[in-house]
């Protein structure tokens, strides 16, 4: 691509100070220019300093760039020039603000210095406009297309957004059979590895300097490389019905937890249930009985241990005293929805729609064992979006994650929706504002396991999932059925 030669324009400190107009010029040229009476748009509450400040990301008011060669911003007060050279095209520490004393006054926030500007100028090289196509999936849907159609907008870029249900088998056949795969692919870390030897993604070390800004930054990593950008999180959370139960011990003890089921307990009523059955309810108490991973180390999947062996036990005394029983999901949201259960473990995805329903119900991070002081450590499975390595628009696919991890989006996607944001500064904010949700949320995140992205996970998964079920219908002894799921996992690891 043809480089423009670049000249810094500087800028007059004759202008009145606080002049209704914002502009902005790239390579020498005028840009945009904002009046100071307009609104920000899609503004971000931004903290510094102990004060909240509506603002936007400055990349969110200039063109796309391949690459940045210098940043001028002149101060409005005293006409000083402010540069950064060599910046990453992604800006990411830098916001345009409007001041909160003074409507007229634009400020410019760089991470660690506010202060007041009347325009900047911008040198590098402006990607070419091209068009994107983007697979979505699972909750949220209809906000995350209406958020990419403003990044459309923004940028003049054509984004084709389509809604497609198991977007790794989707993209996985179209590979193999040769047919057209979109830019970007959104997918959930569980089986992630199996894209990755299919050579679905494109590597994304390179194209992306934000992963220190992100939480699970690592999560769709294999063997040390990132292959895709998380863009929000759930996790395993206790929901109860606050019309049988007004309050929970906090925090709750598995004892604790064992005498309210108990007492609830009565004819056809429940007091806890969830699908013992699946491995994804499984590990969290495996982790919380002394297991310090579900793989080992070396990539191994060893179930014969000492947590396995102690949480099969004491989830199967729990089976046989009525304290709690197996549920498939749909009877379970059936059960809690209508009533007939006091207490569930379900994900926090399960938030939106009891809320549509009106349920009274209440949340509660996962109990602890009293006797060794550790939690009972719940799932946190992350989904992200992945470049396609087909894709002929690297840069503008980048640019839309940039776009999607970013302070706005990730407050007016996750915090509606009820996920766990992976932009640190957004969920830092919730926290500030003492959102109870949120709250649950950090402690899940400070105790939690996440999902294996590697293959082997699926085989620990399949494997116990097949054998628990003879447990606690009493048809194999714990030693038998950890002995034969270890036989299986070492006969058909990867």
């Amino acid at each position: 691509m043809k480089r423009v030669i670049f000249c810094a324009i500087l800028f007059c400190f004759f202008v009145v100070c606080f002049s209704n107009n914002l502009t902005f010029y790239v390579n020498a040229a005028p840009y945009r220019t904002l009046a100071s009476d307009s609104s920000l748009e899609a503004s971000y509450d931004l903290s510094f300093e102990g004060r909240k400040y509506a603002a936007i990301q400055l990349k969110e008011l200039l063109p796309i760039m391949e690459s940045i060669d210098r940043l001028t911003v002149v101060n409005s007060l005293n006409g000083q020039e402010t540069v950064y050279d060599a910046i990453h095209r992604s800006m990411l520490p830098f916001y345009v603000v409007r001041s909160p004393d003074e409507p007229r006054m634009w400020l410019f926030f760089d991470g660690t210095h506010l202060f007041p500007f009347y325009g900047l100028s911008l040198s590098g090289v402006v990607a070419p406009k091209g068009s994107l196509e983007v697979w979505v999936c699972w909750e949220g849907v209809p906000a995350l297309k209406a958020l990419i159609q403003r990044f459309s907008d923004i940028y003049g870029i054509p984004v084709k957004v389509l809604e497609v249900p198991n977007t790794a088998t989707k993209l996985l056949s179209m590979l193999k059979a040769g047919g057209k795969v979109p830019d970007l692919v959104m997918i959930q870390c569980e089986g992630f590895e199996e894209l990755v030897l299919s050579k679905a993604f494109q590597n994304v070390d390179a194209l992306y300097d934000g992963f220190e800004a992100l939480y699970a930054s690592d999560v769709f990593s294999i063997d040390g490389k990132r292959w895709a950008v998380p863009f929000y999180g759930d996790t395993q959370l206790l929901f109860y019905r606050k019309d049988r139960i007004p309050e929970l011990p906090d925090p709750l003890s598995l004892h604790a937890l064992e005498s309210l089921a108990s007492s609830l307990t009565d004819g056809d009523f429940l007091g806890l249930g969830w699908n013992l059955y699946s491995v994804y309810w499984f590990a969290p108490f495996q982790i919380g009985f002394g297991k310090n991973s579900i793989l080992e180390p070396d990539g191994s999947v060893k179930i014969q241990d000492q947590g396995t062996e102690k949480a099969l036990a004491f989830l199967k005394s729990w089976v046989d005293r009525q304290i709690a029983l197996p549920l498939e999901r749909d009877a379970m949201v059936s059960f809690f929805t209508s009533g007939k259960i006091a207490m569930i473990l379900s994900g926090s995805y399960s938030i939106p729609g009891f809320e549509e329903l009106g349920i009274p119900f209440g949340i509660a991070s996962y109990p602890y064992d009293s006797e060794t002081g550790r939690w009972i450590s719940p799932m946190l499975d992350f989904k992200g979006f992945g470049i396609t390595r087909k894709t002929r628009e690297p840069v503008l696919s980048m640019a839309l994650l940039e776009y999607l991890t970013g302070p706005g989006v990730q407050s007016a996607f996750c915090i509606p929706v009820k996920k766990i944001p992976v932009n640190r500064a957004v969920l830092a904010d919730r926290l500030e504002s003492g959102d109870a949700l949120y709250q649950l949320y950090q402690h899940a995140l400070d105790v939690g396991t996440f999902v294996p992205a590697y293959n082997a996970y699926d085989l620990y998964k399949n494997t116990l999932w097949k054998l628990l079920r003879f447990v606690f219908l009493d048809q194999m002894s714990i030693p038998e059925v950890l002995e034969k799921g270890q036989q299986i996992i070492d006969a058909n690891m990867p």
